[in-house]
Order: C-alpha cells, then structure tokens, then sequence
C-alpha cells in the first residue's frame, strides 16, 4: 500500500513538472523579449512593406512569408543582443533595472548587427533592395526604417519586459517581505509569552 502511494506521488512529481517548467518560462527576460519582439517587428515589417521594390506587388501570401520570415531574424537578433547586454552586465535580469551603459550597449549592439547584415542582404547576397520612396542614411546608405526600427522597438521591448516581469516578482518579494514581517512578530509574542510565563513561575516559587 505504501509503495503504491509513493508510486503515485513519484508519477504526480512528474507530471507536475512540465507544467512548472512552462510557468517558469514565462517568467523570463528571454521569453518576454521573443515574444514582444517577435510581435513589435511583424507589424512594423508589414508598415514598411511599401519601401521594397517588389514587395508590394508579391501576392498576399509570399508577402506574409517574408515578413514572418524577417520578423523571426529581428526576434532572434534581439535576443542574441539581449545575451550580449547581459554578458556586459554580467547580470541576466539587468532588464528589470537598466543602466544607461546597458541601454547604450543594447540599443547600439542591435543596431551595428541590423546595418551589417542590411548591407548584406540587400550587396552581397541580393535578397531585397530599397525602392526610391525609402530614405537612406548618408555614406552608409542603409535603410532610415530599418535602422529606425532598431531604435524604437528594443525600447518598447524593454518597457514591456520589465511591466510583464518585474511587477510579479516586485509583488512577490513584497509578500514574501510581509510573511517574513507577520512571522517575526509571530515569534516575538511567542517568545514575550514564553519570558511571561517564566517570571511568572519564578514569582510563585517559595
């Protein structure tokens, strides 16, 4: 009966464990920045659609892949940067609290990664080009959305990231503080009761 009972507990561990791993997950930076990024960059893919020669005349569904497909680089870079502010801050949750160095390395790392591989996509490798309506920037000759939308949406990302995660953890650590507050007072009557009783005993003794 015993070891039926442990068997079950042993199985319920288990099956617990997927379940907590997923709330786990998102409770992460890294989760919390794919899934703001992801969905930031796919509408300012598709706003920008107009500035690519070709791209608007492509049927409704290669225009989807594409930009899906472009949004999921931008979602991966932002990412990998992520990794490397952190690395610089040598601190995972450096989000949640930023400094102007990490914003600065952040916002600037994300930026030289879009104009190098802008330059390679639309030089080298030829996948898209600009038509006339796109405003460039000077001597580099990248892209002004693009690199614009470097700029804007990591700031919008942080600010999401940290109002999805460090609100929790903030009321969190505030419950917590209250449970560790309502036990110490808990334990100082306790211990007041137990200093009573004791002097009290010593008053009654011959």
């Amino acid at each position: 009966m015993q070891q039926n009972t442990s068997n079950q507990l042993v199985h319920s561990v288990k099956a617990l464990r997927p379940a907590r791993w997923l709330s786990n997950l998102s409770g992460t930076p890294e989760f919390n920045i794919l899934v703001f990024s992801f969905l930031l960059n796919l509408a300012w893919e598709y706003w920008q659609v107009p500035f690519f020669r070709g791209m608007a005349e492509q049927t409704h569904w290669l225009g989807v892949k594409a930009c899906t497909r472009a949004t999921l680089g931008d979602a991966g870079i932002t990412l990998a940067v992520f990794w490397v502010t952190a690395i610089f801050a040598k601190n995972r949750n450096w989000i949640l609290q930023p400094r102007k160095a990490d914003v600065i390395v952040f916002l600037g790392v994300g930026l030289l990664v879009m104009i190098f591989f802008e330059a390679l996509a639309t030089g080298v490798l030829a996948r898209w080009s600009y038509n006339e309506a796109m405003p460039r920037l000077p001597v580099l000759g990248t892209g002004l959305l693009p690199a614009t939308q470097w700029l804007i949406i990591p700031t919008i990302v942080m600010w999401f990231v940290r109002r999805q995660i460090g609100a929790p953890r903030r009321a969190i650590a505030a419950s917590d503080a209250g449970r560790f507050i309502f036990l110490v007072h808990m334990l100082d009557g306790v211990e007041q009761q137990d200093c009573s009783r004791c002097l009290g005993g010593q008053a009654t003794v011959p």
